[in-house]
């Protein structure tokens, strides 16, 4: 996961929910479980395809890049018998550092520059990688200088660097305000599941 991230909890009416059936502590927690599970399911497949609406960048390269976490968690206690999470909730977790260009799909040579899937990247040119297959692309620095540091191979200092640098587009605006459209949908199934399963619990398998 990235260091940075945009985070999403889902908590909601649990606890009113929990209040009507409270002769049945037992089977609503059980209900509960399942309607998590459920949610945690939906979930990923929702902010998957509204990231990937909301930025140029397909579900199948999220995935591999595994910048999206979806975490349920349930109510537990800690060795001393304190409660560490009191109830059910689903954390979404969403790593947001820059991307590389040549994860928007293969690099094509253009006349001025570089195209990666829907991406353009002006004045930028393909470098193949050193290691395995493929290739990344980089744009020469506007403004460069060498830079004296210590080598970490030498250990002495030098005066290193390269004019060039890795393109990378911006990821954090476009995955919080996807989360953002799709919360209330996230909160409304929730509750959907949460009702489908007390209900099941209560009428079904009594």
């Amino acid at each position: 996961m990235s260091s940075d991230s945009y985070t999403l909890w889902i908590d909601g009416e649990l606890e009113r929910l929990q209040g009507e059936f409270a002769q049945a502590p037992d089977k609503v927690s059980k209900a509960v479980h399942r309607a998590m599970r459920k949610l945690s399911n939906y979930a990923e497949r929702q902010v998957l395809r509204a990231i990937s609406r909301a930025h140029p960048i397909t579900q199948k390269q999220l995935k591999k890049l595994r910048r999206l976490k979806v975490k349920l968690y349930t109510p537990s206690y800690g060795p001393s018998g304190n409660v560490v999470v009191n109830a059910y909730t689903l954390g979404i977790f969403v790593g947001t550092n820059e991307i590389a260009a040549h994860y928007y799909g293969k690099p094509q040579r253009m006349a001025k520059g570089v195209k990666t899937g829907r991406l353009f990247w002006q004045g930028a040119f393909i470098v193949p990688r050193l290691t395995g297959d493929g290739a990344q692309v980089f744009q020469r620095k506007k403004e460069w200088r060498h830079r004296y540091v210590r080598s970490r191979r030498q250990g002495r200092m030098m005066w290193m660097g390269l004019p060039i640098k890795l393109e990378k587009n911006s990821f954090h605006d476009d995955a919080a305000r996807a989360l953002k459209d799709i919360e209330p949908s996230l909160e409304q199934r929730y509750i959907t599941l949460v009702k489908q399963e007390l209900h099941y619990a209560f009428h079904i398998e009594s």
